[in-house]
């Protein structure tokens, strides 16, 4: 167990390295795409994306050194709405998603990232 805690927190390392410029690259290239909204609509998706992988590195490691993961106040109908703008960019187009959120959901305690996967999870499994 010790092994692959090591294993996955070398891993988890290495992929932050190939994260960073990809969030910085974003940052950078906001100004330069401003005027064009599909651009933005793109870049916007991959900071996104970008983002769950950075927090996807940080539970492997909460998992490699053996702590629990984070557990915050998430906003379930944002966490939906994130979830499904990903799944529509990655999913076949013949492939239809409904989504129905009910009003007024109480946040509920957990970690965002673990939510989000269990979410994308569901869904390709859907598929």
């Amino acid at each position: 167990l010790e092994s692959l805690g090591s294993l996955a927190g070398g891993i988890a390392h290495d992929l932050n390295n190939l994260l960073t410029p990809i969030l910085l690259g974003v940052d950078a290239l906001e100004p330069v795409v401003r005027e064009r909204p599909d651009a933005v609509e793109f870049l916007d998706a991959v900071r996104v994306s970008a983002r769950r992988g950075a927090d996807m590195v940080r539970q492997v490691l909460t998992f490699a050194r053996g702590a629990e993961g984070r557990r915050v106040a998430v906003d379930l109908a944002e966490l939906v709405r994130e979830t499904i703008a990903v799944i529509r960019d990655t999913l076949p187009r013949s492939v239809q998603v409904e989504v129905s959120i009910a009003e007024g959901l109480e946040p509920v305690l957990g970690d965002p990232t673990q939510l989000h996967q269990v979410l994308l999870n569901l869904c390709v499994n859907a598929r």
